[in-house]
């Protein structure tokens, strides 16, 4: 049975993995379905249901008076009945206005600078695919006999051979992210253990199944190591 791998943003947490005929309902609050799992629909309807129940309030949020702030002209001097009267020796001074000149501050100029792109290969680690025709990973077959029915087409072999970084091979992981193009087409006998694979798609007769990937090596806590540079997957029939 296929199964893939659902990760997390936080590529320290580890993977979750579900089988693509079955359900994974033990990982998280809702179900995770199979990618080609049928009869989803309960489940699906089930999970929206408790997303609305979660995030759902049964009053208005409490909303909270702010203490008003006295204003500028409103004095908080004693009234005139509760101060001294001044004695006949007192002079009133009164002082001179000073003139203030306000240099109006120039406006910074900001400056768009690109947040650059982590990148999550260490140092000493590379990855070298091979098994490509002209560049390009190629599955091909000229069965046409019944131009109604989809026919399962394999690619070539691809190897994926990594340099430096890990001593033993039962230390990687295997994983095949797919960037662009077809939907329908899939690693074949995928494991994460495996560094040959080949891809498969279901073509009507005539028909181009074209797609972009990438390979992942991990660790065995799947934390990623390496990614290889996007390949091109062409499969056609005819």
């Amino acid at each position: 049975m296929g199964k893939y791998y659902i990760r997390y943003t936080d590529i320290s947490k580890e993977p979750i993995e579900i089988d693509e005929h079955d359900i994974n309902d033990s990982s998280l609050d809702i179900a995770l379905f199979g990618r080609v799992r049928t009869e989803y629909g309960e489940r699906l309807n089930q999970n929206l249901l408790n997303l609305l129940e979660n995030f759902a309030v049964e009053s208005d949020p409490l909303i909270i008076t702010p203490t008003p702030t006295p204003m500028p002209s409103q004095s908080t001097t004693p009234m005139a009945s509760t101060l001294p009267t001044p004695t006949p020796t007192q002079t009133s001074v009164t002082p001179t206005p000073t003139q203030t000149t306000i240099t109006p501050t120039p406006t910074p100029t900001i400056t768009n600078t690109p947040t650059p792109t982590p990148t999550p290969t260490p140092s000493g680690i590379s990855i070298q695919l091979s098994g490509f025709t002209d560049g390009v990973l190629v599955g091909y077959t000229d069965q046409c006999d019944n131009p109604l029915t989809n026919i399962n087409v394999l690619t070539n072999f691809l190897t994926v051979t990594v340099f430096g970084g890990l001593t033993h091979e039962t230390n990687k992981r295997y994983a095949f992210e797919r960037m662009t193009g077809d939907t329908s087409t899939s690693v074949y006998n995928y494991s994460p253990v495996s560094s040959t694979v080949r891809f498969q798609a279901a073509v009507p007769a005539s028909d181009l199944r074209v797609s972009t990937w990438r390979a992942i090596v991990m660790d065995e806590n799947s934390n990623i190591l390496a990614y290889s540079n996007i390949f091109t997957v062409r499969i056609k029939r005819c």
